[in-house]
């Protein structure tokens, strides 16, 4: 495909007004606010009041015992 070139031939259905392009430099101006993110403590307070790891205080979860391992 090097070298090669391709014409684009547009439909009658585009107008000449349609085909120009237009670069508007104007921008509304806007505030962005940045929060920042939450401490590692923070984020384990959350975590631990969720009450997302209390089925580690089942005992079935507790499948392990000294003897595993190397």
């Amino acid at each position: 495909m090097a070298n090669e070139s391709m014409t684009m031939i547009p439909s009658a259905s585009v107008s000449a007004e349609e085909l120009g392009t237009q670069t508007v430099y104007e921008r509304r101006s806007e505030t962005i606010s940045q929060y920042e993110d939450a401490s590692t403590a923070d984020q384990m307070g959350i975590v631990e009041r969720s009450g997302t790891l209390e089925f580690w205080e089942d005992p079935a979860e507790d499948i392990y015992d000294p003897d595993d391992g190397e």
